[in-house]
């Protein structure tokens, strides 16, 4: 199943809903990031790949599909259609590193298997602690805040957390 955002963007609503038919009890699981520090993920991982010796950050923005789809909101409303709240399971990775065993209890419910913290001794690592922040450009920061800002409040106005934080920081 779908991956990455644009995975799960893409695929046909008639192959969820087949995926479905087959098996109603099917159970999906999302977890988005915000969508500002995703892009520029995929913008820093393919800049390091040697095809793409020489692009700017801007000329990979412009010309490279980092961004379709990148609407989470139509991807969601994709989704719901066919999954009721059963069938999805809907997180970020923000909540991810602030509250791992609250994601996994509720992960775990939501798989309808029993939680034990002991289950998951690394949970508590520091994931990426050592990286040093890569910062983004304030031209292409500013290009990349203006295009994902509807998207980001709409998530912002249904997940107050942590998508409300997103916002904040962003916008103000």
């Amino acid at each position: 199943l779908p991956s990455r955002p644009r995975h799960c963007a893409a695929m046909p609503d008639a192959a969820i809903a087949h995926l479905l038919e087959q098996n109603p009890h099917l159970k999906f699981i999302l977890l988005l990031r915000d969508p500002i520090a995703r892009t520029w993920s995929d913008i820093r991982m393919s800049l390091r790949q040697p095809e793409n010796a020489g692009v700017t950050p801007q000329e990979m923005w412009t010309s490279w599909p980092v961004r379709e789809p990148d609407n989470y909101c139509e991807t969601l409303d994709k989704w719901r259609r066919h999954c009721g709240p059963d069938n999805i399971f809907i997180s970020f990775l923000d909540i991810i590193a602030a509250r791992p065993f609250v994601l996994l209890q509720k992960l775990c419910h939501f798989l309808e298997i029993p939680f034990d913290g002991g289950y998951f001794p690394r949970a508590r690592a520091v994931v990426h602690g050592d990286s040093q922040p890569v910062n983004l450009p304030t031209d292409l920061y500013n290009v990349m805040r203006d295009h994902y800002r509807e998207v980001i409040l709409q998530l912002a106005a249904e997940f107050p957390d942590p998508c409300a934080q997103w916002a904040k920081e962003h916008f103000g």
